[in-house]
């Protein structure tokens, strides 16, 4: 433990030339059959795989940054994957099975995020969606941390708990405090069924989205 600490961190401080690159690992690897639980605490391992972390972290934030505008760009194609004129939500299922599978840091991050671009695209009031789902996801990211089991069957019946919130404010706001005639048409003719069509495609979004955090994942 500490001795090997000591031993590794002694080798590395004789070999800061970069002259014996081996004799590094060697060491390295020797703090960490000794002391695991402080090795990735530890100057050397920080020194040795700090950048590699950094490139990770760029990595793995790219990917899910350009996801999220190819996402966009097809939930706001006309006619894109609709179906009797009704359309699903690409970002909320997206918003929340990264929610399902990270923490929850990440997961409100992203969700602000998300809501941005959805409220730029769909011509809403800046900040609506990004509040709706920085609260939904943050709560989905807790409850999964501390109650719920990732499995598909959870991850549906969170996504249409979320969604069934984000579409109840946004009727709410948008049409129904107006009392204008016909307020019910957008409930029946487009939420309801836009709301079935997106939890029907929640599955791809779950199997989707846990291959790339796999995949993605970086090491604390």
């Amino acid at each position: 433990s500490m001795h090997g600490d000591s031993l590794a961190a002694a080798i590395c401080k004789m070999n800061r030339s970069g002259n014996y690159p081996g004799i590094t690992a060697v060491a390295l690897l020797y703090q960490y059959v000794c002391d695991p639980l402080n090795f990735r605490h530890s100057k050397e391992y920080n020194m040795k795989f700090g950048k590699s972390r950094i490139y990770a972290n760029l990595l793995k934030w790219s990917v899910w940054v350009l996801l999220a505008i190819g996402l966009v760009s097809l939930q706001t194609a006309p006619g894109l994957f609709a179906v009797f004129g009704v359309k699903p939500l690409l970002l909320f299922p997206l918003a929340i099975t990264f929610a399902f599978f990270e923490k929850e840091r990440a997961a409100g991050g992203y969700a602000i995020f998300l809501g941005a671009l959805w409220d730029v695209t769909a011509g809403k009031a800046l900040g609506f969606s990004s509040i709706l789902l920085l609260s939904i996801c943050t709560a989905v990211s807790l409850l999964v941390l501390y109650l719920v089991k990732q499995n598909l069957i959870n991850c549906i019946l969170l996504t249409a708990a979320g969604l069934f919130c984000y579409d109840l404010i946004y009727y709410l706001f948008y049409f129904l405090i107006w009392g204008k005639p016909g307020v019910w048409a957008p409930l029946v003719f487009h939420l309801i069924p836009s709301f079935a069509y997106t939890i029907a495609i929640t599955p791809l979004f779950y199997f989707g989205v846990r291959f790339l955090t796999e995949k993605l994942a970086v090491e604390d």
